[in-house]
Protein backbone atom coordinates (compact mmCIF):
# COMPACT_ATOMS: atom_id res chain seq x y z
CA UNK A 1 0.00 0.00 0.00
CA UNK A 2 2.88 2.75 0.89
CA UNK A 3 4.08 2.29 -2.79
CA UNK A 4 1.28 2.89 -4.20
CA UNK A 5 0.87 6.24 -1.68
CA UNK A 6 4.53 7.00 -3.31
CA UNK A 7 3.37 6.48 -6.70
CA UNK A 8 0.58 8.99 -6.07
CA UNK A 9 2.60 11.46 -4.36
CA UNK A 10 5.19 11.27 -7.17
CA UNK A 11 2.33 12.01 -9.75
CA UNK A 12 0.71 14.95 -7.71
CA UNK A 13 4.26 16.52 -7.41
CA UNK A 14 5.14 16.56 -11.06
CA UNK A 15 1.25 17.91 -12.10
CA UNK A 16 1.88 20.40 -9.43
CA UNK A 17 5.54 21.63 -10.62
CA UNK A 18 4.65 21.23 -14.45
CA UNK A 19 1.93 22.49 -16.69
CA UNK A 20 -0.06 19.28 -17.83
CA UNK A 21 -1.53 20.83 -21.21
CA UNK A 22 0.51 23.14 -23.71
CA UNK A 23 -1.57 24.58 -26.22
CA UNK A 24 -0.99 24.03 -29.92
CA UNK A 25 0.38 27.57 -30.28
CA UNK A 26 2.79 27.01 -27.93
CA UNK A 27 4.08 23.62 -29.09
CA UNK A 28 6.58 24.83 -32.58
CA UNK A 29 5.55 21.25 -34.06
CA UNK A 30 3.44 18.60 -33.95
CA UNK A 31 0.32 18.13 -31.53
CA UNK A 32 -0.21 19.58 -28.16
CA UNK A 33 1.81 17.84 -25.33
CA UNK A 34 -0.76 16.85 -22.59
CA UNK A 35 0.88 15.60 -19.44
CA UNK A 36 -1.72 13.61 -17.37
CA UNK A 37 -2.15 11.27 -20.30
CA UNK A 38 1.36 10.80 -20.40
CA UNK A 39 1.71 10.15 -16.99
CA UNK A 40 -1.69 7.55 -17.16
CA UNK A 41 0.33 5.78 -19.61
CA UNK A 42 4.20 6.15 -17.74
CA UNK A 43 1.84 4.15 -14.97
CA UNK A 44 1.03 1.42 -17.40
CA UNK A 45 4.28 1.01 -18.97
CA UNK A 46 6.41 0.79 -15.71
CA UNK A 47 4.25 -1.38 -14.26
CA UNK A 48 3.80 -3.49 -17.34
CA UNK A 49 7.42 -3.62 -18.20
CA UNK A 50 8.12 -4.77 -14.51
CA UNK A 51 5.91 -7.80 -14.60
CA UNK A 52 7.73 -8.92 -17.57
CA UNK A 53 10.74 -10.23 -15.81
CA UNK A 54 9.42 -12.28 -13.38
CA UNK A 55 7.04 -14.01 -15.36
CA UNK A 56 9.92 -15.15 -18.41
CA UNK A 57 12.60 -15.06 -16.43
CA UNK A 58 11.86 -18.50 -14.80
CA UNK A 59 11.40 -20.06 -18.19
CA UNK A 60 14.50 -18.59 -20.02
CA UNK A 61 18.23 -19.00 -19.89
CA UNK A 62 20.45 -16.76 -18.36
CA UNK A 63 21.33 -14.70 -20.94
CA UNK A 64 17.62 -14.09 -22.30
CA UNK A 65 17.05 -13.56 -19.07
CA UNK A 66 19.18 -11.12 -18.35
CA UNK A 67 18.16 -9.25 -22.43
CA UNK A 68 14.72 -9.06 -21.60
CA UNK A 69 15.53 -7.64 -17.84
CA UNK A 70 17.68 -5.04 -19.52
CA UNK A 71 14.70 -3.70 -22.02
CA UNK A 72 12.12 -3.70 -19.65
CA UNK A 73 14.44 -1.38 -17.64
CA UNK A 74 15.14 0.97 -20.78
CA UNK A 75 11.92 1.21 -21.57
CA UNK A 76 10.54 3.37 -18.09
CA UNK A 77 14.15 5.24 -18.56
CA UNK A 78 13.63 6.42 -21.87
CA UNK A 79 9.67 7.35 -21.67
CA UNK A 80 10.61 8.81 -18.34
CA UNK A 81 13.62 11.10 -20.39
CA UNK A 82 11.13 11.71 -23.21
CA UNK A 83 8.34 13.01 -20.73
CA UNK A 84 11.02 15.10 -18.86
CA UNK A 85 12.42 16.68 -22.27
CA UNK A 86 8.61 17.57 -22.94
CA UNK A 87 7.19 19.01 -20.30
CA UNK A 88 6.60 22.26 -19.26
CA UNK A 89 8.15 23.51 -15.74
CA UNK A 90 6.77 26.43 -13.47
CA UNK A 91 8.91 29.40 -12.11
CA UNK A 92 6.89 28.30 -8.68
CA UNK A 93 5.25 25.58 -7.23
CA UNK A 94 1.73 25.13 -8.04
CA UNK A 95 1.82 28.36 -9.80
CA UNK A 96 -0.57 27.36 -12.66
CA UNK A 97 -2.60 26.74 -10.12
CA UNK A 98 -2.56 30.11 -8.58
CA UNK A 99 -3.38 31.83 -11.27
CA UNK A 100 -7.11 30.51 -11.86
CA UNK A 101 -7.76 31.55 -8.33
CA UNK A 102 -5.93 34.73 -9.13
CA UNK A 103 -9.32 37.08 -8.23
CA UNK A 104 -9.72 34.66 -4.80
CA UNK A 105 -9.17 37.16 -2.07
CA UNK A 106 -6.37 34.75 -0.46
CA UNK A 107 -4.09 34.86 -3.38
CA UNK A 108 -2.91 37.99 -5.08
CA UNK A 109 -1.55 38.62 -8.60
CA UNK A 110 1.41 40.04 -6.63
CA UNK A 111 2.01 36.20 -5.52
CA UNK A 112 2.86 35.48 -9.05
CA UNK A 113 5.85 37.03 -10.23
CA UNK A 114 8.80 36.43 -10.96
CA UNK A 115 10.40 36.69 -7.57
CA UNK A 116 11.80 33.28 -6.61
CA UNK A 117 13.15 34.41 -2.78
CA UNK A 118 9.85 33.20 -1.39
CA UNK A 119 9.65 30.34 -3.42
CA UNK A 120 11.54 26.31 -3.49
CA UNK A 121 13.07 24.98 -6.52
CA UNK A 122 12.63 21.52 -7.17
CA UNK A 123 14.96 20.39 -9.18
CA UNK A 124 14.92 17.07 -12.19
CA UNK A 125 11.11 17.15 -11.72
CA UNK A 126 9.67 15.22 -13.52
CA UNK A 127 12.80 13.09 -14.15
CA UNK A 128 13.10 12.24 -10.60
CA UNK A 129 10.02 11.58 -9.02
CA UNK A 130 9.35 9.65 -12.59
CA UNK A 131 12.45 7.10 -12.04
CA UNK A 132 10.57 7.28 -8.24
CA UNK A 133 7.83 5.99 -9.80
CA UNK A 134 9.46 3.19 -11.62
CA UNK A 135 11.42 1.66 -8.80
CA UNK A 136 8.26 1.63 -6.89
CA UNK A 137 6.23 -0.18 -9.67
CA UNK A 138 9.47 -2.76 -9.95
CA UNK A 139 9.05 -3.30 -6.09
CA UNK A 140 5.61 -3.57 -6.14
CA UNK A 141 5.73 -5.90 -9.27
CA UNK A 142 8.13 -8.69 -7.36
CA UNK A 143 6.09 -8.85 -4.76
CA UNK A 144 3.97 -12.72 -4.30
CA UNK A 145 0.34 -12.43 -5.29
CA UNK A 146 -0.50 -13.98 -2.44
CA UNK A 147 0.38 -11.34 -0.39
CA UNK A 148 -2.70 -9.34 -2.63
CA UNK A 149 -5.52 -11.47 -0.80
CA UNK A 150 -7.58 -10.09 1.92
Amino acid sequence: GILVAFNMTNTSLILMKCIDFKPSSMVTSGPAFRLSRHLVFYHVVAFGTALIPPVLGSATTTRTSWSITSGCLLAPIGYAGYIHSKATKQSHFGAHLLATTESSPLFTSSYITDDTSSSFETPMVPLVPLMGIGINSFLIAQLEWSCHRY
